[in-house]
């Protein structure tokens, strides 16, 4: 008789473990599938506010106290914009005024801390490493442990109510230096060996070769300094009582207080809140791809 042919136990099996893979990328492909559902549901639960705050600002007096409230517009109306830029409130000086304290803290700051990050990294000098420890120290005291000293000098330098009480204090950061001297060490030595052959100096070798090679970082902590600057509210909030000096951060809690019905008017203070964030987001999206890199720009070797 003819013996039957055996079949290998690799061919038995060879069904039941492809079966256990489509099972498994069934799997995976809903993980997945929940994955990106859970995520989309939280970055509408986080712009939420913002569209609120949107669609408060087309809105009349009435319709913004509704109950319950409309999650849509059907009668969009443009009178808190037009409300908020003619009215005796200097709407578009405070946002002059913020832009322009932002971007001098921004530039000036980036070149100051620039030139104390490449000092520690690149110079060596007796205490160095003290100096910079010490400076580190300072990001572990609290903000507002701070404000009453600040606040006491720069009263007795006769600061108050001009626009250096504003700049000064945002120039030195010690989280800048911090970044910008990590940076700076990754930069290869050759580079600043063969310039001092050359007979470059020291203020050459920081503006022509360190600063462009470090234009990552000080994009990313350029973005940082604008965006915090312009979203500074407690210290122009103590140190500016002149209204034309204000930011639009501290205007704004006083068209919060104005009142056209005997009420708070709030499609007027969400009017204003939309311009106050108007330039923040254009940086944001401008400069998005930076956000991410400042923040591992610390995780260098140092």
């Amino acid at each position: 008789m003819l013996k039957q042919p055996t079949v290998p136990d690799e061919l038995v099996s060879r069904p039941i473990q492809t079966e256990k893979r489509s099972w498994r990328k069934v799997w995976e492909k809903i993980g997945s599938n929940f994955t990106l559902l859970l995520l989309l549901f939280w970055a509408l639960v986080s712009w939420f506010p913002l569209y609120w705050m949107v669609l408060t600002s087309f809105k009349k007096g009435q319709q913004a106290q509704a109950l319950p409230p409309g999650l849509w517009l059907k009668e969009p109306t443009l009178e808190s914009y037009q409300h908020v830029l003619s009215s005796t409130f200097p709407v578009l000086r405070w946002l002059a005024n913020s832009l322009f304290v932002s971007v001098t803290v921004t530039v000036f700051g980036l070149l100051l801390c620039a030139a104390a990050g490449y000092a520690f990294a690149r110079k060596r000098f007796r205490g160095r490493d003290i100096i910079f420890w010490m400076v580190l120290s300072t990001m572990m005291l609290p903000g507002f442990s701070r404000l009453i000293p600040a606040f006491m000098l720069t009263l007795l330098l006769n600061l108050h109510d001009t626009y250096w009480v504003m700049i000064l204090p945002g120039l030195a950061s010690p989280y800048a230096v911090f970044l910008i001297r990590q940076f700076m060490l990754t930069l290869p030595s050759e580079l600043f060996d063969q310039a001092r052959i050359d007979g470059a100096g020291e203020i050459r070798l920081w503006w022509q070769i360190a600063l462009p090679l470090t234009k990552p970082a000080l994009a990313a902590l350029g973005t940082f300094t604008f965006v915090a600057t312009w979203n500074d509210f407690v210290w122009p909030l103590a140190v500016i009582n002149d209204l034309k000096l204000m930011p639009i951060q501290v205007g704004v809690t006083l068209l919060r207080g104005m009142e056209r019905t005997g009420r708070n008017d709030y499609p007027i203070a969400m009017a204003s809140g939309v311009l106050m964030a108007v330039p923040p987001v254009i940086i944001f999206f401008l400069f998005q791809q930076y956000f991410i890199r400042g923040l591992t720009i610390g995780a260098l070797k140092g």
